[in-house]
């Protein structure tokens, strides 16, 4: 499982009338984050320049890539996390494909 991450603004809360609702997220930030969560492959964190531009200063971004994402009419810039500094200095363990004969 892999984690997309957007910032922006989202409409949040109980979506619906009093015969039928649930409890939703609606807005272009959303679909940005689910669909930056499509490119992840299992324990990759990927965040969007959004979210980039917010925690610049903490984080370790082991690559960026410019994607083509369905709605958008341009590139997205999506980057990899590698960890997060500062009082929580915790990082991803990095993999590595081992190749046996």
């Amino acid at each position: 499982m892999g984690i997309g991450i957007n910032t922006g603004e989202v409409v949040v809360g109980n979506l619906g009338c009093n015969r039928r609702s649930k409890y939703g997220v609606v807005g272009s930030n959303i679909n940005l984050a689910s669909r930056i969560e499509s490119y992840t492959v299992g324990g990759q964190i990927l965040i969007s320049l959004n979210t980039l531009k917010e925690v610049s200063s903490i984080v370790k971004i082991l690559q960026q890539k410019s994607v083509k994402i369905k709605g958008f009419s341009h590139p997205v810039t999506i980057s990899e996390v590698g960890g997060i500094a500062g009082k929580y200095n915790l990082f991803l363990p990095t993999r590595s494909e081992k190749f046996v004969t």
